[in-house]
């Protein structure tokens, strides 16, 4: 796609779901370059977000006492360096929701992990840009009628019949 120029905005519920309509060895998570995940419903989820979160180094420190009961003089410290999940799957699979009222309108952002690539992983907050003012109104803001591209406008479809027609096929491409 971006060899094209196009840029897509892909919502799956889950790595299940992603297999099984694109295969188990689709390139379509590999080829985004931002990803956003909420608290995951299946395990299989929770699994590879886990593995994207990355791993960390727990530094653990034992002391260990010897001697005679009435005067422990002899004492020694280990330190052991382990490495632990920065997320573990249980603890994706409990990342807070929204909280919603009786009626279902979401009144407070949940919690969610941000994988933006070459980057470390961002665990935040959701934003309710329909809480947030500046957002609210940045929402209303009516899509433009023609945007901006960086790739020629492509002759419309009559354009290209009469050119092709009256003046052959090597001045038709002069004018692509």
């Amino acid at each position: 796609m971006a060899g094209y120029g196009v840029k897509g905005y892909f919502i799956v519920q889950d790595i299940v779901q992603l297999n099984a309509v694109y295969g188990k060895d689709n390139g379509l998570m590999a080829n985004c370059h931002v990803r956003i995940a909420y608290a995951p419903n299946t395990i299989e989820t929770a699994r590879v977000l886990s593995a994207m979160t990355g791993k960390t180094t727990v530094v653990e420190e034992r002391t260990s006492l010897s001697g005679a009961r009435s005067s422990l003089r002899n004492a020694s410290v280990s330190v052991s360096e382990t490495a632990r999940s920065l997320l573990t799957e249980d603890e994706c699979m409990r990342l807070p929701a929204p909280k919603k009222d009786a009626s279902g309108k979401v009144i407070e952002a949940g919690d969610m992990l941000i994988f933006n690539a070459g980057r470390a992983p961002i665990y935040g907050r959701q934003i309710l840009y329909f809480l947030d003012p500046v957002f609210s109104q940045r929402a209303k803001i009516p899509a433009p009628a023609r945007s901006d591209s960086l790739y020629r406008e492509a002759p419309s479809v009559s354009e290209t019949s009469s050119a092709a027609n009256a003046k052959g096929y090597e001045s038709y491409l002069a004018r692509v």
